[in-house]
């Protein structure tokens, strides 16, 4: 495992996902995301062929295989459209998200506009990981210079962030009467 990937469990490791090109034949595992492909994901746009094995041709240079490239765009989809509704979970003193236990469920009018959900995921940084990472070799002043720096750069978003706080427009449609939210 490298040095700077998120262990499995955690992060954008914390899932485990299979591929298959055809539901009769076996499913493969997806190797673990590495935080160097989430990052290169974001430079360039892929047509995927099916193929785990096959080289990325691409520029910038992506330095995986298909598999690998497919991980990292299921951790970036995933961390940034999962969604649930405001006001059933909050996060803990180890900065863990768990379910309220007296939650109530909200109301249609809370849930037909943008301020009534929040993002369940957290949100994955420029560097590729969902925290910090800083070299153990360094001295601990050091260490806690550059953790600093690095947040002043890309700071950790609120785990629970409304979707209205989002810079991207959000559109929530409502089946039934046909209304439609723009924020």
């Amino acid at each position: 495992m490298p040095h700077n990937q998120e262990p499995r469990g955690k992060g954008v490791n914390e899932r485990i996902y299979y591929i298959t090109t055809n539901i009769l034949d076996d499913w493969s595992q997806l190797p673990d995301a590495l935080p160097e492909y989430i990052v290169a994901s974001r430079k360039f746009k892929y047509v995927f062929i099916g193929n785990l094995e096959a080289n990325i041709y691409a520029y910038p240079f992506f330095e995986g295989k298909e598999k690998h490239l497919l991980r990292a765009q299921i951790a970036r989809i995933t961390h940034g459209t999962t969604i649930c509704p405001k006001g059933l979970y909050n996060v803990n003193d180890k900065g863990d998200i768990e379910p309220l236990e007296e939650a109530a469920m909200p109301t249609f009018e809370e849930l037909s506009a943008a301020e009534g959900w929040i993002h369940f995921q957290r949100n994955i940084l420029m560097a590729g990981r969902i925290t910090h990472f800083v070299e153990q070799k360094k001295d601990e002043a050091e260490r806690e210079k550059e953790l600093e720096e690095l947040k002043a750069k890309d700071p950790e978003k609120d785990p629970l962030l409304g979707i209205a706080e989002d810079e991207s427009k959000v559109i929530i449609r409502m089946r039934g009467n046909g209304s439609k939210l723009v924020v």
